[in-house]
């Protein structure tokens, strides 16, 4: 990585900033996995070799100009640019052949599949602000600005025999050649006031969208234009407590990855083909937050909510034959929809002691179509957490806590139990020993699944007062745990796995402050 930044103000009236930042990567993945496969009703285990490699590089610029005029005119110039190179490689070595492709032989001991696959972007934002107030209250904002985004996408898929020789699959269906090119130019207005405790801003935009991309010797072109309103209000109860809301409708566009109509691999189970008709999406955000705090005696009380409409929104048509799946993306016709609330009360009580307890939910409907046929995934996650602790200055300090998660998808529900604790102890004014522990219980609805573990850490430091010299010795994973729990949710399926975990370990360090 490599970042240069710079500033200028030659005056308080002028500000000028430029930086720039550069990425060079370098990425190796080996993974072996064993799977259990049926072919023609006999039960066989196979090994499963995947590589992926890519050097990915991108530039990334950024420009700004403040400029006030006087008290009533101020300007502002933004301009960010982003070139991305991007050249990921697969290769998968399996013994059943998964999918069925144009020019590929079968029949060998091993289905070698590779893949190349060659992504370059060069975006430009620019936008051009104008304030003025009308009085020390009042404002109104002007925004004029374009997205500007070109991109090329290169894939081509091929087949190592077992004899070693090269079967390139040239038909158009395993290839991909195809430009896209993305012009957003919009006009915008906001008009901010202030009175008495409360703050709005409402606004709306205007924007005239153009894509075109072309592939198969063809080219496809959408133009429209849209208005996309917005409001902020804000309600300043006190200095300490305030409540927010904010509404926006907004469009979202797919990139050249979902639009590239030949096939492309994302997984060894997994091919992707792209639809170049997909249309834009829009999302209606709702949210409102409140915040209240208590410097005397650290009181804090936060609640977030939020809800999201998705219409039109680009969905995945899946096919599966057996474990192998096969998909591409559509405009749904059916609306997504998020929701999230979560809050929290803390503070001090008896002048060493604190606590506090937070809540979250999260509640989501996804529609897909899955071999055909309309499916409606769900998912809540609930999550609670009390804890209390001790704030002396010359004693141990100890924290004890109870995390309970639930997560609940469409047909699975996995609950975990979490006590945990932690004990912090600065001592002969040069010492300082932390120790966490935590306890898991892990478990589905059936009780199929009923896992305990446990993880604790230890550390000591050593550094006299002004000394530059620090001494440190940390343990992790003490009592060698050797596995955890963890499930995941997607919009296809469910799944609970068990990962392996580092062994336990112990770290001698040695720092020195310059």
């Amino acid at each position: 990585m490599f970042k240069l930044s710079s500033s200028y103000k030659p005056n308080t009236k002028l500000q000028f900033d430029y930086d720039i930042l550069s990425k060079l990567t370098k990425q190796d993945e080996v993974s072996d996995l064993y799977r259990e496969s049926y072919i023609q009703g006999t039960a066989a285990a196979e090994s499963i070799l995947t590589t992926k490699k890519q050097n990915p590089n991108s530039i990334n610029q950024n420009l700004s100009l403040y400029y006030t005029q006087n008290d009533k005119n101020i300007f502002a110039v933004e301009i960010q640019h982003l070139y991305q190179d991007e050249n990921p490689f697969y290769n998968a070595n399996l013994q059943t052949q998964p999918f069925v492709l144009t020019d590929y032989v079968s029949g060998q001991n091993r289905n070698d599949l590779n893949q190349n696959r060659f992504v370059k972007t060069n975006k430009i934002d620019a936008k051009f602000d104008y304030y003025y107030m009308v009085t020390p209250k009042t404002n109104f904002n002007l925004t004029i600005g374009n997205t500007y985004s070109h991109q090329n996408f290169n894939s081509h898929i091929f087949q190592i025999l077992d004899n070693g020789v090269t079967n390139d699959l040239t038909s158009a269906e395993n290839n991909n050649q195809v430009q896209y090119d993305f012009n957003d130019v919009f006009l915008g207005l906001h008009y901010k006031m202030l009175t008495g405790k409360f703050t709005f801003t409402p606004g709306v935009s205007v924007h005239y969208y153009d894509m075109n991309n072309g592939q198969l010797g063809s080219s496809l072109n959408q133009s429209f234009v849209r208005f996309l309103p917005d409001l902020f209000a804000l309600y300043q109860i006190k200095k300490s407590e305030s409540l927010t809301y904010n509404f926006s409708l907004s469009n979202d566009f797919t990139d050249i990855n979902k639009l590239a109509e030949g096939y492309v691999f994302s997984n060894y189970n997994n091919l992707f083909r792209g639809n170049r008709a997909l249309e834009n999406a829009t999302s209606q955000v709702y949210s409102l937050r409140y915040f209240k705090y208590n410097m005397f005696n650290f009181e804090n009380i936060f609640a977030n909510a939020s809800y999201t409409k998705k219409v039109d929104a680009v969905k995945s048509r899946a096919d599966f034959i057996g474990i192998n799946q096969s998909t591409t993306p559509y405009n749904s016709n059916l609306a997504d929809e998020t929701m999230a609330a979560m809050g929290g009360y803390g503070r001090s009580f008896l002048k060493n002691y604190k606590a506090s307890a937070n809540a979250s939910l999260n509640w989501s409907k996804f529609n897909n179509i899955q071999n055909n046929n309309q499916a409606t995934t769900e998912s809540f996650t609930q999550s609670y957490t009390v804890k209390v602790s001790t704030n002396y200055k010359n004693m141990p300090n100890l924290e004890l806590g109870y995390n309970w998660i639930n997560n609940k998808y469409s047909g699975a529900t996995f609950i975990t139990e979490k006590p945990f604790a932690k004990l912090d102890y600065y001592f002969l004014k040069s010492f300082s020993f932390v120790t966490e522990y935590e306890f898991y219980h892990y478990y589905n609805a059936a009780k199929t699944i009923n896992n305990e573990y446990d993880f604790l850490s230890a550390s000591l430091i050593y550094q006299k007062k002004n000394s530059k010299w620090e001494y440190k010795v940390a343990a992790t994973n003490i009592l060698n745990t050797v596995a955890l729990n963890e499930d995941s949710f997607s919009q296809f399926s469910t799944r609970t796995s068990q990962y392996t975990v580092q062994p336990r370990y112990i770290v001698f360090s040695l720092k020195y402050n310059l």
